[in-house]
């Protein structure tokens, strides 16, 4: 009996570390455009790692290099789509003079709904992205 205890106790124990949910995201800016009349427009990846989230809200600030805040907003997306086989959704936000190489992007809070409509905290895991320079070999000759 004595030796059940300890067995019956670890056992619980990993069980609850694995019903243990865990709500994460990752976030990458994948472009950046200029819309007309001063405004500015940021487009992020978001991924679902681990739980499918829903309702999932991201607050963010826009700052610039010294750290001074030039916007805040919501980045809002409301259900994932498969795509290539990951749980994936494209969202942006806009803002005016917020078009500098220094910008950042600072994440505020992330939440989201579980299945039983509960709202939790999720964890942001940042994807630093680099793109690709683009080169032509060739540019066609206009028909005569």
């Amino acid at each position: 009996m004595k030796k059940l205890f300890p067995t019956c106790f670890l056992l619980v124990l990993l069980c609850s570390a694995f019903a243990l949910s865990v709500y994460a995201i990752g976030i990458r800016n994948h472009d950046n455009n200029y819309v007309g009349q001063g405004a500015f427009s940021i487009g992020f990846e978001i991924t679902s790692e681990g739980e499918n989230v829903k309702d999932l809200k991201i607050d963010v600030n826009l700052l610039d290099a010294d750290g001074k805040k030039l916007q805040s907003g919501i980045l809002e997306v409301k259900r994932f789509q498969y795509y290539e086989g990951r749980k994936v959704d494209w969202v942006g936000i806009e803002g005016e003079n917020v078009c500098s190489d220094d910008l950042i992007v600072e994440v505020v809070k992330a939440t989201a709904k579980d299945s039983d409509g509960k709202e939790v905290s999720v964890k942001v895991n940042p994807v630093e992205f680099k793109p690709y320079k683009i080169k032509v070999k060739e540019t066609p000759k206009p028909n005569s």
